[in-house]
């Protein structure tokens, strides 16, 4: 039986500025549950006049912050990551009743953590340089915080992608305006709250809720001065252009991918047939990391695929709350209406294609979906689908695998499975990819290397050892002896 949904009638719903919740002054937006197509709660967009308001709080509390000094900063961030950890159940139920991630499937709630213990760890090891080329002088660099920075999170894992950018803001010093996704504000709310209780100062980190235009306030606002993104292609050129019309903000893009598996001969299939049905599993593929292309070798092909069926569409698909469910429905029904509209046309185009079964009843569901025969420019192959569809075909040598790997405007994630190393390394090396596995699949990667993308995926880097410099700005110091 699925867990009771939260009662969300006591849950905080305006925007948080300063210390205080706050009704946004501009119009109202429905979040609703796509599991059961019901209302969940109401809100009001924030306007102009709060995001100036939060601008002004932010630039006051900034201040007093950073004189707090970089042991502060750790202490209250493993504080955070603390109560991140025991709230983990209930930021997880809230997602899951916002966007219809199943509870089972809700680790990403423990990386959040992880990232900010990451980022309180840098707070107090983070430097500048310093340089001996100059004979008769001392050259060093000064590490300094932006000030007022913001991030606008997205709504399919907020609590992490919001992590990541509010660890390593506070780890150097800087105050951060977060805007949720108006699909999935409610955990960010919480998020807000626990930081607060961590002893994290009032105006330090506020949150506002709102559609596109939100988003576009703080990208255009003239007194922030950095600022971090993650969604779509398509709206990131929309923010980076903003920011550049604005003060010339400091951006970090994390956006679209058209992810490739490159499956070889050689390769345990077992693994990578398990490894790539969790990818497009997990989140019901509504995730840019996920594995939507791939590519096996002809030789395996068959074998491939047979096994690839079998599990990926059986995968438990149902309600959010039910202990059993591993894939859930789409975000809302617009998403749904998408992917439906993108099969119709495979079909259209003759692509062969297999599908699970979906609940019966309410839901935005949408099958899992494998499709063959299409050509390499088709539209499933082409575009990001945001869904639980994935296009197989087959290669004949690695060269050809690379070549079809590479034939794409993203550049964020690809897999290779195969017991040869020095053919893990070639492939390595000739991905067009800012993050690869060898022999796993995403959403696995390591915390404490840079996450992003090459190309259309993205500009910048989240998480990693070197993240804590791009929330920074550096000066150059030549001090004449």
């Amino acid at each position: 039986m699925p867990e009771l949904r939260p009662n969300t009638v006591n849950i905080e719903t305006g925007l948080i500025l300063g210390s205080s919740f706050v009704q946004g002054r501009g119009e109202t937006f429905v979040v609703t549950d796509p599991c059961t197509e019901e209302e969940v709660v109401t809100m009001h967009a924030a306007t102009a006049e709060d995001i100036d308001e939060a601008v002004g709080i932010a630039a006051k509390a900034q201040k007093a912050y950073y004189s707090l000094g970089p042991e502060q900063w750790s202490s209250k961030l493993h504080k955070l990551a603390d109560l991140i950890d025991e709230n983990m159940h209930e930021l997880a139920s809230l997602d899951a009743l916002c966007m219809g991630r199943p509870l089972s499937m809700a680790a990403d709630i423990g990386l959040a953590s992880k990232t900010i213990r990451l980022s309180a760890s840098s707070a107090v090891t983070h430097h500048g340089q310093s340089s001996q080329q100059m004979s008769d002088a001392f050259s060093f660099t000064l590490r300094e915080p932006f000030g007022v920075c913001a991030a606008i999170c997205p709504w399919n894992v907020p609590v992490v992608l919001c992590a990541s950018k509010l660890g390593p803001a506070l780890a150097t010093g800087n105050a951060i305006i977060v805007k949720t996704s108006e699909r999935s504000p409610l955990s960010l709310i919480l998020l807000g709250k626990l930081v607060l209780a961590a002893g994290i100062p009032a105006g330090t980190v506020q949150i506002v809720h709102g559609k596109g235009d939100v988003g576009a306030m703080l990208a255009s606002h003239p007194r922030i001065r950095r600022l971090a993104f993650t969604g779509s292609t398509a709206v990131g050129r929309k923010v980076l252009q903003m920011a550049a019309q604005s003060n010339l903000k400091r951006v970090t893009l994390e956006l679209g991918g058209k992810g490739a598996a490159l499956v070889f001969d050689d390769a345990d299939l077992k693994e990578a047939v398990e490894a790539i049905a969790f990818s497009i599993s997990w989140l019901s593929g509504q995730l840019c990391m996920c594995q939507s292309r791939i590519y096996v070798h002809e030789s395996v092909a068959e074998r491939f695929v047979e096994a690839f069926k079998a599990l990926y569409l059986n995968t438990p698909m149902g309600d959010s709350f039910d202990e059993n469910s591993i894939m859930g429905p789409m975000v809302d029904p617009r998403a749904r209406d998408s992917v439906t509209k993108v099969l119709e046309n495979a079909e259209k185009e003759g692509g062969v294609i297999s599908q699970g079964s979906i609940p019966s009843g309410k839901g935005f569901y949408v099958p899992a979906t494998i499709i063959q025969g299409l050509s390499e420019n088709s539209e499933v192959v082409k575009q990001e689908i945001f869904g639980p569809v994935v296009h197989i075909n087959t290669f004949a040598t690695e060269a050809e695998a690379l070549a079809l790997a590479n034939d794409t405007e993203y550049g964020l994630y690809c897999s290779v499975f195969t017991s040869d190393g020095s053919r893990a390394i070639r492939c390595a090396k000739g991905l067009s990819s800012g993050l690869i596995s060898i022999n796993q699949s995403a959403p696995v990667f390591d915390l404490t290397l840079p996450f992003g993308g090459l190309r259309q995926s993205g500009l910048g880097r989240e998480w990693g050892t070197e993240v804590l410099d791009e929330w920074t700005e550096v000066k150059s110091v030549a001090w004449k002896l």
